[in-house]
């Protein structure tokens, strides 16, 4: 199956989609590919452009004033690759993304989403259920790092990205958790 029918597929899974739409969507979604290390925007940029991952992992971050660069998030296929935020209030970008692999995105101008969601209510649906996955999301993360220990959003993280944890360097994983790099060498050196 091509990427773009699963995203379609994923859409009108939320909602159905009438057929006549199908064709709109289309014409505004499109494929884009990353290699490995590639950065996908920085802070600064004008974002315009949203992204659905085929294939691979991207990570989301921060670089303070010092330089050190902080983790947001990890965001692998199914998932949506943006910088929301910057997307929605057309203010630049806060933050960096990088891929981590080679990926495969679906992506659409959100100009033009935004048009598809004046031409059918299935959009603005969709563009709902997603808005609300996506706080859900940062909900989840801000709770964890309230209500956890260090060791049990280790094991929480691991468990959630469990598919791509070999291909996340521990330094990263480290920085996701925000400790020290040391202090997750210990967590894992306990488990075992």
């Amino acid at each position: 199956m091509k990427a773009i029918e699963k995203v379609f597929d994923m859409f009108n899974s939320l909602v159905p989609i009438p057929e006549e739409e199908e064709l709109k969507f289309k014409k505004i979604f499109y494929n884009e590919k990353a290699v490995k290390d590639e950065i996908l925007w920085r802070a600064g940029d004008n974002i315009d452009t949203f992204s659905f991952i085929d294939k691979g992992l991207v990570k989301l971050f921060f670089i303070d004033l010092e330089g050190k660069e902080h983790v947001k998030s990890f965001r692998v296929s199914g998932q949506l690759s943006t910088d929301y935020r910057a997307l929605i209030s057309k203010k630049s970008s806060l933050s960096y993304c990088q891929a981590l692999t080679e990926c495969e995105f679906i992506s659409a101008k959100y100009a033009d989403f935004e048009e598809l969601m004046e031409s059918h209510f299935c959009w603005q649906k969709i563009a709902r259920i997603i808005t609300q996955k996506e706080f859900l999301l940062k909900e989840e993360r801000e709770s964890q790092f309230l209500t956890m220990t260090v060791q049990e959003r280790y094991f929480t993280f691991k468990e959630e990205f469990r598919a791509v944890y070999e291909l996340i360097p521990q330094y990263l994983i480290a920085s996701y958790l925000g400790i020290a790099p040391q202090s997750l060498s210990r967590i894992i050196a306990k488990k075992k």
